[in-house]
């Protein structure tokens, strides 16, 4: 089993890519909008990109990067079964919630990994989910996570994708752009659900992403 993103990146290469973006994300404000961070982070990986020809390399080392400084070793562990842990609390925001940025990166980030050790996406879905609010759900945790899958899928498929993904996200200017606004639906006071529910609200969310162009499959 796997404790740690350093156990499956093994390529030296991407070792070094990982450490660039880590050092980069250290020069960052840690706290403001989600997009004003990530569109720094992609605009870089888009920069590099031009003088590699490596934009998979690119997007990969930087959602690993920052999946692991929001604590996605931490939920490693957790699948695992080490309950002694802790989510970093970075600061950054959609919609004015941390949550929403912590699970869209953190899914993002461990998606990566299903090839390396067999974690199903349904399973990674299903750790957040557990994780994060036991036996209920939250519509926008399961919005922001099941993006994060999306996130990590397109921007790593193609040479083409990957810099679409680059180009979306280096200008970014709206929370809207990045999650839809479940607003209208599932306001902050009715978003709780059983997970009986979880496949419903699964299909209903599906809908939401498939509008959203940087997430359709």
């Amino acid at each position: 089993s796997l404790n740690s993103f350093s156990e499956v990146v093994i390529n030296k290469k991407d070792r070094e890519k990982i450490r660039f973006y880590e050092k980069y994300i250290e020069t960052l404000p840690r706290q403001g909008r989600l997009i004003t961070f990530i569109s720094k982070l992609f605009n870089k990986a888009s920069e590099r990109s031009a003088q590699n020809n490596d934009p998979i390399g690119e997007n990969k080392s930087l959602i690993i990067a920052l999946s692991k400084y929001y604590g996605a070793d931490d939920i490693l562990k957790f699948i695992n079964d080490n309950k002694e842990i802790r989510i970093n609390n970075n600061r950054h925001t959609i919609y004015g919630r941390s949550d929403l940025s912590k699970y869209f990166i953190i899914a993002a980030g461990i998606s990566l990994i299903t090839n390396q050790e067999s974690i199903g996406l349904d399973n990674i879905k299903e750790y957040i989910i557990q994780f994060t609010y036991g036996d209920n759900i939250s519509a926008w945790v399961l919005l922001a996570s099941k993006a994060g899958l999306r996130l990590a899928e397109n921007s790593t498929k193609s040479l083409e994708s990957a810099r679409q993904t680059q180009m979306i996200l280096s200008n970014i200017k709206s929370d809207r752009e990045l999650l839809p606004d479940l607003s209208e639906d599932f306001s902050h006071s009715n978003e709780i659900f059983s997970i009986e529910d979880v496949e419903e609200l699964s299909e209903i969310i599906d809908i939401y992403l498939d509008q959203t162009y940087i997430f359709k499959n």
